[in-house]
């Protein structure tokens, strides 16, 4: 099923419609595939259009996988559309797809204006710039008005030229280059994407506030501070949540290290539960900033789950990653964070100076706290020390996916038997962790494979883990869950079915997950169906399951309880005569 958000304004019946094909390259995060950053940029060009009334036909590509789809499969797609703007996601997952595609688009059509932003976008701009070379823009940092501005002076113009001097931007005219520093937005004045260029399957991202104060020399989050979201904002975002019954994952680095920004968010919990919504969150949380007061406020938020970094009990390493460690506080914090909910301690491997045997040590001492642990293999990032240079503290990171090599004390081989020390002998993992077979992205990403499967075997029998699945390449063949609600109910992401004298419509979905949404013909909400792949979430939720899928419902309404149930047991018969029918679930987007 692929997904396009397809949006034309303007009155001008003289100019001509400029498409725009945005395509966010999103990574499969549990139950959801898609990118806040990306949605947030096309809801601030369809705002921009829509005031300026410029013919402006927005194609927005959500499905485009760059693990499953070639450069090739990409770009055909796009050029059906005939784009005269194309923006595409850089991340560390897909800025070597990315630079094919942009290759492949060129080669079709060298008038296509290419831009690229994300993350990846940082660090040494103008050799990140020499390294894009079928990029015609760049843009750092937060890009919804910038992105905006570049496709109003290329409408006016068609020149490259012209993008010069945008806020944040480094254009590209011939060799020449021309940067123009970024600067931080009120994240106020960009229109919510959720509802229509992001419909989440399971569960809601929301940025209080963007940035990171921290410098750690792993990560390219840092680089100021903008201003929160204020109360209202936060407030449509937990209603849009909440009457979905869907979670919210708080994606700010660490919500409690200002206080102000934790009281804001209990602030506009209370106002929602008082119209009888029932607030769950998960998120970031800095142990060194954990007190009575803080946990308190994170349970009037409906806090449930609570990501922790340690990275490391090597105090010397975490000091050179310039962090400040102090293992005493974090017992403190994680023995009053299990009085919130369930916590996970996050560490990585191949931190350098690092040594197998400090690796092990932090397995065994969070082993001693029985806490769950997701283990991350070090990747090199744009903007982060580490990835800036690698020479100075000798280290090798793959080219195309940007995982660690080795390291001066890390060989390779050693950082394969740390993987396969952890798979074989940690029995807490935590569903996002690398090397954790029951991850929904382990397939995607290469390095999961160092580990013999015999290791993963092992760890089956010994604390349950799934075992592996076969890794996914360009044209593997994957479960899509969202394909195969759509083909069974003959659904699209625009398009409703009458069922039981209710409209039974497509909510959200990715490869994980589908959400429904049933609603009276008068457009009233009652009840939701989500249909999703066994064992990423709780089968015991399940009010059916099959070989591959589990099926939920939920209402806030008992009156439409019987309703909504003979809605989903119809639902089931359906993806059960499509599986009989094809005899496996095999299909893609």
């Amino acid at each position: 099923m692929m997904s396009v958000v397809n949006i034309i304004f303007g009155n001008r019946c003289k100019m001509k419609t400029m498409r725009v094909c945005i395509v966010p390259f999103a990574e499969i995060d549990l139950l959801d595939k898609y990118s806040l950053g990306a949605g947030y940029l096309a809801s601030a060009l369809e705002a921009m259009a829509r005031s300026m009334r410029l013919p402006i036909e927005i194609e927005y590509l959500n499905d485009l996988d760059h693990r499953l789809d070639s450069p090739e499969t990409i770009a055909s797609e796009i050029l059906k559309f005939e784009p005269d703007v194309v923006g595409l996601g850089l991340f560390v997952w897909s800025d070597d797809v990315a630079k094919q595609v942009s290759s492949l688009l060129k080669d079709a059509n060298k008038d296509i204006l290419v831009v690229g932003g994300g993350p990846w976008v940082s660090g040494d701009l103008v050799a990140l710039a020499k390294e894009f070379e079928d990029f015609d823009c760049l843009i750092e940092g937060d890009a919804e008005f910038s992105f905006c501005e570049v496709v109003e002076r290329f409408y006016n113009s068609r020149s490259v030229e012209s993008l010069k001097g945008i806020v944040g931007t480094i254009v590209r005219e011939n060799e020449n280059l021309t940067v123009t520093g970024r600067k931080l937005i009120d994240p106020n004045a960009v229109p919510c994407p959720y509802g229509s260029f992001v419909t989440p399957a399971s569960a809601v991202r929301l940025s209080l506030r963007r940035g990171c104060g921290m410098r750690c020399k792993y990560c390219n989050w840092g680089g100021g501070l903008s201003k929160p979201l204020s109360s209202r904002n936060v407030g449509h975002i937990l209603e849009y949540a909440w009457s979905r019954n869907m979670g919210i994952w708080v994606v700010d680095a660490a919500i409690n290290r200002r206080k102000q920004d934790l009281l804001l968010l209990a602030s506009a919990c209370r106002e929602i539960k008082s119209q009888g919504l029932v607030p769950a969150m998960s998120g970031f949380i800095d142990y060194m900033c954990v007190d009575s007061k803080v946990c308190e406020l994170l349970k009037e938020c409906g806090y449930h789950f609570l990501e922790v970094g340690l990275q490391s009990v090597n105090q010397e390493v975490i000091k050179k990653c310039g962090r400040k460690p102090d293992m005493d506080t974090f017992e403190r914090a994680i023995s009053m964070l299990r009085d919130v909910g369930e916590v996970v301690v996050d560490i990585m491997l191949g931190l350098p100076e690092d040594t197998p045997e400090s690796f092990i040590r932090t397995l065994e001492y969070l082993k001693s706290l029985q806490v769950k642990v997701h283990l991350f293999h070090l990747l090199g990032v744009t903007s982060s020390d580490y990835y800036l240079n690698p020479e100075k503290y000798g280290l090798v990171f793959e080219p195309k996916h940007h995982y660690l090599v080795s390291s001066p004390t890390f060989s390779e081989e050693d950082l394969k038997s740390c993987a396969s020390y952890f798979v074989e002998n940690y029995p807490w993992k935590g569903i996002g962790s690398d090397y954790f077979s029951g991850n929904p992205r382990f397939a995607r990403f290469p390095y999961n494979y160092f580990v013999p499967y015999d290791c993963y075997a092992s760890a089956h029998q010994k604390f349950g883990d799934p075992l592996p699945p076969s890794q996914l390449l360009p044209g593997s063949k994957a479960l899509n869950v969202g394909s195969v609600v759509s083909h069974a109910l003959g659904l699209t992401a625009k398009s409703g079915v009458g069922l039981d004298g209710f409209v039974v419509s497509i909510d959200g979905y990715s490869p994980e997950a589908c959400r429904l949404s049933i609603k009276e013909t008068d457009g009233k909400v009652v009840g939701f169906i989500t249909v999703l792949k066994k064992g990423v979430a709780n089968d015991n939720s399940f009010l059916v399951a099959g070989a591959s899928l589990g099926l939920r419902y939920f209402t806030f309404d008992p009156d439409y309880e019987s309703s909504v149930f003979r809605i989903a047991d119809s639902i089931w018969d359906a993806i059960t005569r499509w599986e009989q029918k094809y005899e496996n679930l095999d299909i893609g987007s």
